[in-house]
């Protein structure tokens, strides 16, 4: 299980256990963060499942509404308001939980108050939110609130390792910061990387280069925006690819590239901002020309 938001669960489990849980549980933080795998461990809790099919999202008495990217209706609202007071089919619980709670429009927001403030008995919850400001304070205000937090940073960095075992701990601990320390939202960023973009990209910059068109190398770059870690996977391929094409055939002007290369790679390995590094190629063929 994913480590991270000890504060949280902590909080939730104490209320299960002494049966004064609020009914309506908002979890705000970032995608990745573990917000619906706390409230499906809620709802392990609440519908006293031994068999773990809550968490796995498979339990009768366990709803979860997930339209992604898609506005949360009004006609969705209705739907889950007229299901809300329907009998339990196993448990004497049900538990309701509302991923992306920030989509849902204002009518759906004011389709759900009266249901938040005096839900049916043994009914709870949870609005899973990345962005709390979206809401109304009228539904705030009839809401436990609390916010996720990551795990220490070597405890997700261990995680990463043991998921992922073919990484170098420098990618990790890269992509680790770029998702705030969550391990969740770090796998997603690893799991999102694509090699083959990142060298086409590469590629395409060295034959930009070799050609001198800096302009169009960028006009390329300036329409990329890379996370801190395909940056440097970037600029790692950019070395491979510049000592493979110098195995081929001299080049003055990928010689020429090294030190700057170099320069970069170290202002990556600082943290320096993205538009800051590659400000280092016009300096290049700036030098180049004064040659």
């Amino acid at each position: 299980m994913t480590i991270g938001n000890a504060d949280a669960a902590r909080i939730l489990n104490e209320a299960i256990a002494s049966g004064t849980l609020t009914q309506t549980i908002l979890l705000t933080g970032p995608a990745g963060s573990g917000k619906r795998r706390l409230a499906l461990a809620c709802a392990e809790k609440l519908l006293d499942d031994p068999h773990g099919r809550a968490v796995r999202g498979e339990h009768a008495d366990l709803l979860l509404y997930d339209y992604g990217d898609e506005e949360f209706k009004v006609e969705y609202a209705q739907a889950l308001k007229e299901e809300a007071f329907k009998s339990p089919a196993e448990a004497d619980t049900r538990v309701f939980v509302v991923c992306h709670a920030q989509r849902m429009n204002i009518a759906s927001q004011n389709k759900l108050l009266k249901l938040l403030e005096e839900p049916p008995a043994r009914v709870y919850f949870f609005l899973l939110c990345e962005n709390e400001s979206a809401l109304l304070q009228t539904v705030l205000s009839r809401c436990l609130k609390l916010t996720t937090q990551p795990p220490p940073f070597p405890d997700a960095l261990g995680e990463l390792k043991a998921r992922y075992p073919e990484c170098d701990e420098r990618t990790l601990t890269d992509v680790l910061r770029d998702a705030d320390g969550y391990p969740d939202a770090a796998a997603a960023l690893l799991e999102s990387t694509d090699d083959t973009a990142v060298t086409e990209l590469a590629g395409a910059c060295l034959d930009a280069m070799e050609k001198r068109d800096e302009l169009g190398l960028w006009r390329r770059l300036s329409g990329e925006n890379l996370q801190r870690a395909d940056l440097k996977r970037f600029l790692d391929m950019l070395a491979r690819l510049t000592l493979d094409r110098l195995r081929e055939r001299r080049d003055d002007a990928l010689i020429a590239f090294i030190p700057t290369l170099s320069r970069m790679r170290e202002m990556a390995d600082g943290n320096v901002p993205y538009s800051h590094i590659i400000g280092l190629f016009p300096q290049y063929f700036a030098d180049r020309q004064e040659r």
